[in-house]
């Protein structure tokens, strides 16, 4: 596949664009797979399952470079790209490609793709343990970021530009301009944790900085055919973190509770003011402590050093320690 102009608006210009068309065919592809399997086509599912394995194969094969073991030439939106779509860089390799990407974020202290790569990449850098990272980069006030558009010398900007420089080569491009705002969907998604799936149980995941400091409170709402979802958390310190959430009628959720430190572990969990559950209780059992109308399930995943409980439709105010 190709497409002449790859990743558009690009700090450092595309080296590839098949792989940015391809990116595109396979995601898409993916999202129909989705979709059927939500609405039980299973005819599809199987179809479309083995078509996009057949074109995921293909990709790697085609685009990944054996001597620089990255994807074309190992420039961010490359990598990128292969990284966040499923099933595409195999097991074996995703570790190598993925430090090759962070490794050269750091190392530029920018992202250098264009509106393509930019919406993967925010929540590709959350899921694979980097929100750190992707904090920084979305608070940075250097070019190019979009920080670096409402900081600079020559116009602070009140709405999102069409390049990462419009003004600086000489606003021939848009000042008012959305294609970047991609990254507004990783604020709901990844910062207030609201994850919504077209399904009645859905997931409330706010992913949390090991620096406190980078981001300390959150506050979103996110309205539903079925009522608004609200969600609100504070850092209260290095190892707590307060939460409230309300969840409409004829809905419920899964609310997770990110690590706050590295390495640690969640070790009491309050709601409404009430110990739900105490590390050292009960030979560290995951059972709540005492009943709280509309909180169950409770679990823990010690691979994600996680901690969830289930909550049906009301309000809620959580704290979590973390050790």
């Amino acid at each position: 596949m190709y497409f002449y102009w790859g990743d558009w608006a690009t700090v450092d210009r595309t080296a590839n664009t098949s792989l940015t068309s391809s990116y595109a065919y396979l995601r898409d592809v993916h999202i129909f797979i989705n979709m059927s399997r939500l609405l039980d086509h299973t005819e599809n599912v199987q179809k479309y399952t083995q078509l996009y394995q057949e074109l995921a194969n293909e990709f790697h094969n085609v685009f990944y470079n054996t001597h620089l073991n990255v994807y074309v030439d190992g420039s961010q939106a490359m990598n990128i790209l292969a990284l966040a779509l499923p099933d595409v860089v195999p097991v074996s390799l995703r570790t190598n490609v993925l430090n090759s990407l962070i490794n050269n974020i750091v190392t530029t202290g920018h992202f250098t793709g264009g509106i393509v790569s930019v919406a993967p990449l925010y929540p590709l850098l959350s899921i694979e343990g980097h929100h750190d990272l992707a904090l920084k980069l979305a608070q940075s006030i250097t070019y190019p970021s979009y920080g670096y558009m409402f900081h600079n010398d020559i116009q602070n900007a009140t709405t999102t530009w069409e390049l990462w420089n419009t003004l600086p080569q000489g606003a021939t491009a848009s000042l008012n301009h959305h294609m970047f705002n991609s990254i507004g969907a990783w604020f709901y998604r990844y910062l207030a944790g609201i994850e919504l799936n077209g399904l009645q149980t859905i997931t409330i995941y706010p992913r949390m900085s090991y620096d406190a400091d980078l981001l300390n409170y959150v506050k979103a709402e996110v309205v539903t055919i079925k009522g608004s979802i609200r969600v609100e958390w504070s850092r209260t310190s290095v190892n707590t973190v307060n939460l409230s959430i309300v969840i409409p009628n004829n809905m419920d959720a899964i609310v997770t509770f990110d690590s706050l430190i590295k390495n640690g572990q969640c070790v009491k969990l309050m709601c409404d003011d009430d110990i739900i559950w105490m590390r050292g209780e009960m030979n560290d059992e995951m059972k709540l402590l005492r009943d709280i109308n509309g909180v169950n399930d409770l679990n823990e995943n010690k691979l994600q050093s996680t901690v969830s409980v289930r909550v049906a439709s009301g309000e809620y105010t959580f704290v979590a320690y973390w050790k």
